[in-house]
């Protein structure tokens, strides 16, 4: 049962707790082991044996029991790598991301909350310096979902790097061509430009995705799309798009669709947000300046 009070020796140290608390995280290894998908060994007195820091192991239950991580400033300081190994141990991805540090390159992102995530975006982008320095040009939150103004902020500038959250969902894609204000849609073949996945709902890895090219005439189908009454959209040519945002006063949404431009190991249009057509709560796009 779920209330069943459990006990478990972690490395030594002896702990008591419910069932429920353990299986919190659904998501967890932790879960995995005492909802019945798998079996973890028992000691002689009947105790779940975990072959982990046992010490440590008082501020996992604490976040579990609590949605929090209990502990001083100075503490934190000191054991922030060791509880950060233990949490990805345990597969407690919340946890994860609060002890992961703070990115460098895209501080001002409210999105990219960890290192972790920025290093997997910056490890995709080509011919990357070390020194580059990144700067954001719009966020929806802050500057208004509006086409107007992300064209205002954007147009004419590359590369750039479209950060997208939709729930606890994050995608995007990187345009290595400038952004414009067409009034009809117009299409720009980007070999370099390419979709990417962080966090989807179907806790796939994170994934970048290649724009398709046909090998018969080297032509690239992928691209960047432009028009003056939608934000980023990256696709085919034609009225068919991989990745669009629709902003505008009274529209917060997007659509996947993963059509022919990009490929992907998972190309179907539930990939990015577990839906067709989307809401965006936030939306940021990034310039590398030259």
């Amino acid at each position: 049962m779920a209330d069943d009070i459990v006990k478990l020796n972690v490395g030594g140290v002896h702990y008591k707790t419910c069932q429920a608390t353990l299986v919190k995280d659904q998501k967890s290894k932790l879960a995995a082991m005492f909802s019945g998908r798998s079996k973890p060994k028992v000691d002689e007195d009947g105790s779940h044996f975990i072959d982990r820091d046992g010490e440590l192991f008082r501020y996992i239950l604490n976040y579990l029991r609590n949605g929090e991580l209990l502990c001083s400033k100075e503490t934190l300081s000191s054991l922030q790598d060791q509880l950060l190994a233990e949490a990805r141990f345990y597969q407690l991805e919340g946890l994860i991301v609060r002890l992961s540090p703070l990115p460098k390159v895209f501080a001002e992102s409210s999105i990219i909350t960890s290192r972790d995530q920025e290093n997997i975006l910056l490890s995709w982008i080509p011919n990357l310096q070390d020194d580059a320095k990144w700067s954001l040009l719009y966020k929806a939150t802050r500057d208004g979902f509006n086409p107007s103004i992300f064209h205002k902020n954007c147009d004419g500038k590359s590369p750039t790097l479209v950060v997208i959250k939709s729930g606890d969902n994050i995608f995007g894609g990187y345009a290595d061509k400038p952004w414009s204000s067409p009034a009809e849609i117009v299409h720009i073949p980007s070999p370099d430009s390419f979709l990417f996945s962080l966090k989807n709902p179907r806790d796939f890895p994170p994934e970048k995705l290649y724009p398709w090219s046909e090998n018969s005439d080297h032509f690239v189908r992928g691209g960047v799309k432009s028009k003056v009454t939608a934000g980023p959209i990256f696709g085919e040519p034609g009225n068919v798009h991989d990745l669009a945002t629709l902003i505008g006063t009274e529209n917060r949404l997007g659509i996947a669709a993963l059509q022919e431009g990009f490929k992907s190991k998972h190309n179907d249009a539930l990939y990015f947000a577990g839906t067709r057509l989307f809401v965006i709560h936030e939306l940021e796009v990034f310039w590398l300046a030259k």
